[in-house]
């Protein structure tokens, strides 16, 4: 399985328990979280990336915020350091540069 379908899938996955079941599976996140990151590294010298990959890491960074940015259950931490991680690798991936100062955060 290629690295962008492999994105993709787990995108799915995450992204159909939160919006159905208002479920953020950790392991999943993680693994999408460590893909992406990898996918940012392989393509960071690239004149184009994949579409569809493009469109996961767009989504990611806006879409699993809004889905949770009111709930309480999803107020601590962890999820604040995970939205910052997807806006990070969403500017690493159309930028191409990480943010000046500004690391992962810690999962």
């Amino acid at each position: 399985m290629s690295k962008e379908t492999r994105i993709q899938s787990l995108y799915e996955e995450f992204s159909l328990k939160l919006r159905t079941k208002m479920s953020w599976d950790r392991e999943i996140f993680s693994a999408l979280f460590e893909e992406m990151k990898g996918y940012c590294d392989q393509v960071k010298l690239d004149d184009t990336i994949d579409r569809k990959t493009a469109s996961v890491f767009w989504s990611a960074s806006w879409w699993v915020k809004s889905q949770i940015q009111e709930l309480e259950a999803f107020s601590d931490q962890y999820y604040e350091n995970a939205l910052v991680n997807l806006d990070h690798l969403a500017w690493v991936l159309f930028e191409n540069e990480i943010r000046s100062g500004l690391e992962y955060e810690p999962l």
